[in-house]
Parts: structure tokens; C-alpha cells; sequence
């Protein structure tokens, strides 16, 4: 929705990643896989056939390499169709905004964050 738009840059730096994480709607059981597409200490966008709804909370768990486990609440900020829809109409793109991690989780990724850039663009 418009009224849903960003009106500020983004404030995190976001990296591409391919990475399996745990999602769940908060209000119910089921667990859904969905990989990862790119990862921030804001939120991540994943690739999943859970059924979610804009402005649904989610459990986002997670572990990246070197990191210990985590678990943060967010909300769906954004669905859309992936690239390749006709092949998999089961499968959505959901932007994931988290929602007040906890301190360790922030480190966790920004650690993760700079370590893929350094492997991304190595110094010349």
C-alpha cells in the first residue's frame, strides 16, 4: 500500500545471501522454510510459500555462519511475485522488517554483513 512506502533512505546495509531460515506467522504453529535473498539488521527478504498476509508478525529464526542461533519477531512490509512465478506459483517474496532485535542479534548480522562484503569486493 502507499501509505506503507518508505519515506526514509535505509539506514542498514543489506547483502546478498543464500541462506535457509525458519519463518512463522506468530499467531500459529506451522513453520515454514524460505530462503533468504538478502539479509540487513532492518529485516531480510525471503522466498517462501508460507501464506502470509501484509502486516503479519512473524518468528524469523535463523543462524548465520560463526553466529549462534536466533529468533526475532517482525512484520511483512512487502510481497510480491518472484522472478520465476510460472515455475512455482506456491512460492511469494516477502520483505521482513524486524522488529526491535535484541542487541547480540544486530551484532550477529552486521559481523555476517561485513564479513560477506570483504568476501564480496576483496581489497585490490
Amino acid at each position: 500500500p502507499s501509505a506503507c512506502r518508505r519515506t526514509l533512505h535505509r539506514l542498514t546495509c543489506r547483502i546478498p545471501t543464500d541462506h535457509t531460515v525458519q519463518v512463522r506467522d506468530h499467531a500459529h504453529i506451522r513453520k515454514y522454510d524460505a530462503a533468504v535473498l538478502n539479509i540487513s539488521s532492518g529485516g531480510a527478504l525471503v522466498r517462501t510459500a508460507a501464506p502470509f498476509d501484509f502486516s503479519t508478525s512473524v518468528e524469523f529464526s535463523f543462524s548465520l555462519p560463526g553466529e549462534p542461533n536466533h529468533t526475532v519477531l517482525g512484520q511483512v512490509v512487502h510481497i510480491a511475485a518472484p522472478d520465476d512465478a510460472r515455475l512455482h506459483p506456491e512460492m511469494q517474496l516477502y520483505g521482513i522488517r524486524f522488529l526491535d532485535p535484541e542487541p547480540d542479534v544486530v551484532r550477529s548480522i552486521n559481523r555476517y554483513v561485513t564479513q560477506r562484503l570483504r568476501d564480496l569486493y576483496p581489497a585490490r
